[in-house]
């Protein structure tokens, strides 16, 4: 009976351990998860933010905007910052490309 005993707490004792370590690694993707998402959702805010600062502008340079928040030039300014900011090329591109249309130069 006593290698039944030992047997049984070992048995029990790796029970546990595996346990552990499934929790453990639950915990992790969450959180890995989690960070992966907000990181995401920032981005994809970033993004928003970007284009409606983009075709602001160019409303505003079209006459279909009745006013701006704040100056053409400051305007001007986020625009290119958000631009640079950007690590979607294809965004990126576009943008230029549409402010380039409108005859907004983001160089000045």
């Amino acid at each position: 009976m006593n290698g039944w005993l030992k047997s049984l707490i070992a048995t029990a004792c790796i029970v546990i351990i595996a346990s552990g370590g499934w929790r453990a690694w639950e915990e992790y993707a969450n959180a890995k998860y989690l960070a992966n998402a907000q990181a995401a959702s920032q981005e994809a805010e970033e993004k928003s933010r970007c284009t409606a600062a983009v075709n602001t502008l160019i409303a505003f340079k079209n006459g279909s905007a009745g006013r701006l928040d704040g100056s053409f030039s400051d305007n001007k300014i986020i625009a290119a910052a958000c631009l640079r900011g950007s690590a979607d090329a294809g965004f990126h591109r576009k943008a230029k490309l549409a402010l380039k249309a409108a005859g907004i130069d983001l160089q000045e």
